[in-house]
């Protein structure tokens, strides 16, 4: 996948981009400092991925994303960011990013994510989805607290994932995977996943 990084810090810039480039699956094709610089001199951005940081110098990286997809119809863009506060993270996946990455993600969970970005899904790292499922009360009152593997199963189902393809994806068993979901719906107090769909969308998680 072609990727454009926008992020004012120029070591982490050089970072990043040995990484991804690495990967063999992705290329950093372009890497700017600022968004207004990538909306004025980039033109070629369809069916791309933009990385930006959510703090540029003078800018707001959500709000750039908010631009670039104006620009670029079938952009896709995720935020870089070292914030965990829950509403900071609510607006930026109510403006209809499509990614969510914390700054001191893993390498290995960094390209797993774009990977799913670039299928079509959407990807919040799993410190990410914590909070968020924290933010929303799910750990709290009457709900158990999810497991690590449950919260990559749920975001997975929710992307509208089969057992199957999950299974193929987290490298484990499909029986492993009905195990996690059949966990997932006790939890929650739900019967089928219909319900839980329409759980996780009520709430505003995913």
């Amino acid at each position: 996948m072609n990727i454009v990084i926008v992020d004012d810090h120029k070591l982490f810039r050089i970072g990043l981009k040995e990484i991804l480039n690495k990967s063999r699956r992705h290329k950093v094709v372009a890497e700017f400092s600022t968004g207004m610089e990538m909306l004025k001199h980039y033109e070629d951005a369809e069916n791309h991925l933009a990385l930006v940081d959510i703090n540029l110098e003078t800018e707001n990286g959500i709000d750039i994303i908010v631009s670039l997809k104006q620009k670029y119809r079938h952009l896709k863009a995720a935020l870089l960011s070292m914030h965990k506060e829950p509403s900071i993270i609510r607006q930026a996946v109510n403006k209809g990013i499509d990614g969510y990455f914390h700054k001191d993600i893993d390498p290995e969970e960094l390209l797993f994510g774009i990977g799913r970005i670039q299928e079509g899904g959407k990807y919040y790292t799993s410190e990410i989805t914590e909070i968020m499922l924290r933010s929303n009360d799910l750990h709290r009152g009457h709900h158990e607290p999810l497991s690590d593997r449950e919260k990559q199963v749920l975001q997975l189902i929710v992307d509208g994932y089969s057992s199957a393809e999950i299974a193929s994806r987290m490298k484990i068993s499909k029986r492993t995977v009905d195990h996690h979901r059949s966990n997932i719906l006790i939890k929650f107090r739900l019967r089928n996943t219909a319900q839980l769909i329409r759980f996780i969308v009520e709430k505003g998680i995913f």
